[in-house]
């Protein structure tokens, strides 16, 4: 008989979790808490603060599950154990102090860091258990677990999303029960942290079962690597030899995006192989261990396509942290396409072993990429001035030499870049003013915007070397509907009035009894109004479509006079109409944009 699973299984499941990876599990909590916390209190002041929580707790929660992963293949005792939680709890509590002083945490640099590390760490997880020599069955068996639970929790928790979020938008339709759309957030925060993750650590094969050596290869897993993985790798060998071959008979150098494509023929293969390493030395699939060595040589040719994309495009804009990132992956990947050429037994621990490391080195320690990017650019950057006439190696000159358009856009771009990565140190002395006093100065003010001060700072440093802030062409047109103040109900029962501010925020407007909800995006793609537990979208893709038409119509005009116009309405009925105040149509490089809406919402 069919037996239901209990809440007290699933209570002593989880408190074994809980015993197993404690730290693992409060990381996954606190990520929970603070995202939630974030949905209910957008403008909060302590975002900053709640920020650094969640990056701290998601590196602490991945690295935290290596280490305990390591120590269970250590003795049992309390001295390992107690090390065991101190280095746990150690590293999200040094990670959130070394962010603490950050004033913008989501600044490209750290974004990029944190990335890495959180990649560093999912591969430390991968290798933690298998340091030693042997075990090779046990870690791609242990790996294969992994993978399978990843995607097995990924499955149980869109399930149990969508079913709980169906189960509240029931309540809210059949009884009209007024619920709050962030409750839909906050669920989605709660299954795509806490939920997957503890689904996820109690799949994560047991502390007597890391060094089975039986390998349970199911038939799925060579259908996935033989007939999708491997089809897909070899299409995009065919792209990349093609565009090979037509490189050498155009003789035009390669673009930059090929470095992409070359590194993810060489993630997929590796990857395909690795999914087919238990069973190469069957009779049956010989085939594995021969395509295994063309795969390899078939590398080479893609690595000088590599290289050279890489160095012109440091030769021509100077190094920055993805193209040292680049360097890195390049390297590691001649390093493992030699050794799968030279090694008659494959060591499979190399791989994610060596790109763990290969990824510590680029964002920690004195070569770390920040580092060599800022210098690149710094040298650049006094080497354009010098070339200008712009600076003499000492000061500033005031130069009536004109500036090639590229060469002042390279100028403009370096010094956004060292503004905006917190290196103003850097341009101080070419300028003969401390900027990061004026830094501070500006710091102190309470309406300081990060973005926007490091933009001003920018500006500010051009008009001092007498360029212009930008190059690029703007056309900015403003469309105003109607008469100024005077507004057509047509017997609408309630009118709200809508402006650009806020953004990105939902709005809630009480009258009598009736709840109007109102929302749009700064970039003004998406626009809704909920009312009566029906939610009206708006078409911004047919109004941006009707503004440009009416554009090509006036375009000498910068301001056009319209006496009407709707906002289209996807589901639209008699009870919503949206009409359109003004608006300011933008373009910037041939690309329109929307900005400074104002609308009426009108209630019939």
């Amino acid at each position: 008989m069919l037996k239901f699973i209990s809440l007290r299984f699933l209570a002593t499941e989880f408190l074994k979790v809980l015993m197993r990876f404690p730290v693992t599990i409060i990381c996954a909590f606190c990520i929970a808490i603070t995202g939630n916390f974030l949905i209910w209190n957008a403008n909060d002041y302590n975002n900053l603060l709640v920020g650094k929580i969640i990056i701290s707790c998601y590196i602490g929660a991945c690295f935290s599950l290596a280490v305990n992963i390591f120590f269970e293949t250590k003795a049992s005792g309390k001295t390992n154990n107690i090390l065991k939680h101190f280095i746990s709890i150690l590293i999200p509590l040094v990670y959130f102090f070394s962010l603490y002083d950050k004033a913008d945490i989501w600044n490209e640099q750290l974004v990029q860091k944190n990335f890495v590390l959180l990649l560093t760490g999912h591969l430390t997880v991968a290798f933690a258990a298998y340091l030693r020599k042997d075990f090779m069955s046990s870690f791609w068996e242990f790996n294969k677990t992994l993978f399978l639970r990843f995607i097995t929790s990924g499955i149980f928790t869109v399930v149990i999303y969508a079913g709980l979020s169906g189960a509240i938008l029931a309540c809210q339709e059949l009884f009209g029960i007024d619920i709050d759309g962030k409750t839909y957030f906050t669920l989605f925060v709660w299954c795509s942290t806490f939920f997957q993750t503890s689904i996820f650590l109690a799949g994560v094969t047991s502390k007597e079962s890391l060094f089975a050596e039986t390998i349970i290869y199911s038939n799925p897993i060579k259908i996935f690597a033989q007939y999708i993985l491997l089809p897909l790798a070899l299409l995009y060998l065919g792209i990349l030899y093609a565009y090979e071959i037509k490189i050498l008979i155009t003789f035009n150098l390669p673009k930059g995006w090929v470095s992409s494509l070359v590194l993810a023929y060489a993630i997929v293969g590796l990857f395909c192989f690795l999914l087919l390493n238990p069973i190469k030395d069957k009779d049956e699939n010989k085939w594995v261990k021969s395509t295994l060595k063309y795969f390899y040589f078939s590398i080479i040719p893609l690595l000088f396509l590599l290289v050279i994309s890489v160095y012109v495009r440091i030769k021509e804009y100077g190094i920055t942290e993805e193209r040292y990132y680049l360097i890195g992956l390049t390297l590691w990947l001649a390093a493992i396409t030699a050794y799968g050429i030279v090694s008659k037994k494959l060591n499979i621990k190399l791989i994610p072993i060596s790109l763990a490391c290969v990824h510590l080195l680029m964002v920690i320690g004195p070569l770390n990429g920040f580092t060599i990017s800022r210098i690149s650019q710094k040298n650049r950057l006094e080497k354009l001035m010098l070339e200008t006439g712009l600076w003499d190696g000492n000061k500033l000159i005031n130069s009536k030499k004109k500036i090639e358009p590229k060469t002042a856009d390279d100028i403009r771009s370096i010094v956004r870049y060292l503004t905006k990565t917190h290196n103003l140190n850097d341009i101080s002395p070419l300028l003969g003013i401390d900027l990061l006093a004026i830094e501070k100065q500006c710091e102190s003010d309470s309406n300081y915007n990060i973005r926007w001060g490091k933009d001003r700072i920018a500006d500010s440093v051009f008009i001092l070397i007498n360029l212009p802030t930008e190059t690029e062409k703007y056309d900015n047109t403003t469309i105003n509907i109607g008469e100024e103040n005077i507004f057509e109900t047509n017997g609408a029962k309630f009118m709200v009035k809508r402006s650009d501010y806020p953004s990105g925020k939902e709005v809630i407007h009480n009258i009598n009894d009736e709840v109007i909800r109102s929302y749009h995006t700064e970039k003004l793609d998406t626009l809704w109004v909920m009312y009566q537990n029906k939610k009206y979208l708006a078409n911004m893709g047919d109004l941006k479509r009707s503004l440009i038409a009416l554009k090509m119509k006036h375009q000498a005009s910068s301001t056009i006079k319209v006496k009407s116009m709707n906002i289209p309405i996807v589901n639209a009925d008699d009870k919503i109409t949206i009409a359109l105040q003004s608006i300011e149509l933008t373009k910037k490089d041939s690309i329109y944009g929307l900005n400074n809406i104002e609308y009426l919402i009108l209630i019939k």
